[in-house]
C-alpha cells in the first residue's frame, strides 16, 4: 500500500537560474559565488530589463520583462447534462456532462476536477479548475470550442440534488440541472465482500468495485442497461500508468481501459521528456511515461522548463517554478503524485517525501 507523508514537496526543486532572469554582476569576484551557467549569466540587455539584479538573491517574476506563465484559474461552466445512461440507485455514482469552454491548446487548458456534495441540501458542486496563459497572446484568450467534461458523482442520498457550477459561471449566474436518485428498497450495498470486483467486471453497487473504481452504467448495442467497475476519465492522465480513456461502443464512455499492447520501443518514439517504460517484468505494454528531471527552478517561460514541465504560477503574487501540469497520478513522473483540489499546489505533479 502506497503511503503519502503529511509533507508535500514540489516535484521541481531549485534548479540553475534560467536566463530570462538576470544574475550577480559581471564584477563580482570575490570567490563566494559558486560556479554558474555562463549563458544564464550573460542575458541580452533586453531580456534583462532596466532593474537587472546587482546581487545573487533568489529572483522572483519582477525579474523577468516578458513573462509567459501558466496560472490557476476557475473555468465557467456552460451547461451541465445528464450523462447516467439509465436510472441511478442509492450506492450507485451517477455522471454528468460540464461543458467549458477550454479555448485554444496553449492558452487556456483545464486541470483537475473537484466535486463536493451537502447531503443535508441536496447539492453537489462542481469546480472545474484550469491553466490560463494569456501571456502568450498578449490578452485575454479567445473564445474557443465548448468541450464536454464526464464528472463522475460517488455517495450521493436518495431525493432531487441540484448539480451546479461552484463558480459564478460564466454570466455570474451559474449553470444547474437536478438529477433524480432513487431509493433501495431491498437487496441494497454489498451483501457478500467488498471492493472484489476488477476493473471490467459486472457489477451492481460501487461497493462491489475495487478501491477507486465505480459502478458505471451505459446502454448496450441491444438497448438494455448494464453496469461495469471503471474510473471516469477525460483524458490518459486521468488514468493509471499503463491506461488510457477510451470509450466502447458497447459499454460505458469515457473510462480509463488497461493498455493491451505497447506504445512505444525501448529505443525511442517517444517526445521530448518522455521515455518508453517496459516495466519490471515480461508481457507488461510498454507506455511513454514522463521523465522529467527532479530539478525545477524559477523560470520566466516555458523555454526555461525541461521538456514535460512547464511555467506555473499558482498564486497570483507567488513566484513562477518550473513543474508538471496534471490531473491525476497517471501524469505524474514515478515518485510522485497529483496533489487535489483543495491545495496551493492543486493540479501539480508532486514528490513522496
Amino acid at each position: 500500500m502506497r503511503h503519502r507523508s503529511s509533507f508535500w514537496t514540489y516535484v521541481a526543486v531549485l534548479a540553475p537560474l534560467p536566463a530570462c532572469y538576470s544574475s550577480g554582476g559581471a564584477g563580482d569576484d570575490d570567490g563566494t559565488d559558486g560556479p554558474r551557467d555562463e549563458a544564464a549569466e550573460v542575458a541580452p540587455d533586453d531580456a534583462r530589463g532596466d532593474d537587472a539584479a546587482t546581487d545573487d538573491a533568489a529572483p522572483d517574476t519582477a525579474s523577468c520583462s516578458i513573462p509567459q506563465h501558466w496560472v490557476r484559474t476557475t473555468l465557467a461552466i456552460d451547461r451541465l447534462e445528464d450523462a447516467s445512461d439509465g436510472a441511478v440507485t442509492v450506492g450507485q455514482t451517477a455522471r454528468v456532462l460540464a461543458w467549458v469552454d477550454v479555448g485554444p491548446p496553449g492558452c487556456l487548458e483545464p486541470g483537475r476536477i473537484d466535486v463536493a456534495s451537502d447531503p443535508a441540501a441536496h447539492i453537489a458542486t462542481i469546480v472545474v479548475e484550469g491553466w490560463s496563459n494569456e501571456d502568450a497572446v498578449a490578452g485575454a484568450c479567445p473564445p474557443g470550442e465548448p468541450t464536454a467534461m464526464f464528472v463522475a458523482l460517488p455517495g450521493l442520498t436518495a431525493g432531487t440534488w441540484t448539480v451546479m457550477d461552484g463558480s459564478a459561471g460564466p454570466a455570474g449566474d451559474p449553470a444547474t440541472m437536478t438529477l433524480e436518485i432513487l431509493p433501495c428498497d431491498a437487496g441494497c450495498g454489498c451483501l457478500g465482500p467488498a471492493h472484489t470486483i476488477p476493473a471490467g467486471g459486472e457489477c451492481t453497487w460501487d461497493c462491489e468495485c475495487a478501491p477507486h473504481l465505480q459502478c458505471i452504467g451505459y446502454y448496450t448495442i441491444a438497448g438494455t442497461t448494464a453496469r461495469t467497475c471503471r474510473l471516469t476519465c477525460n483524458d490518459d492522465r486521468d488514468c493509471p500508468r499503463r491506461e488510457i480513456c477510451t470509450s466502447w461502443d458497447d459499454g460505458p464512455s469515457a473510462i480509463c481501459e488497461g493498455l493491451g499492447e505497447s506504445r512505444c520501443t525501448p529505443t525511442g518514439s517517444c517526445e521530448p521528456g518522455y521515455g518508453c517504460d517496459c516495466g519490471d517484468g515480461e508481457g507488461i505494454p510498454c507506455i511513454c511515461a514522463p521523465m522529467m528531471p527532479a530539478d525545477g527552478g524559477p523560470c520566466c517561460r516555458d523555454e526555461d522548463c525541461a521538456p514535460g514541465q512547464d511555467c506555473v504560477q499558482p498564486e497570483p503574487e507567488g513566484t513562477a517554478f518550473c513543474a508538471v501540469r496534471c490531473t491525476g497520478d497517471g501524469g505524474c513522473p514515478h515518485g510522485s503524485f497529483c496533489a487535489g483540489s483543495g491545495t496551493p499546489l492543486s493540479g501539480l505533479c508532486l514528490t513522496y517525501e
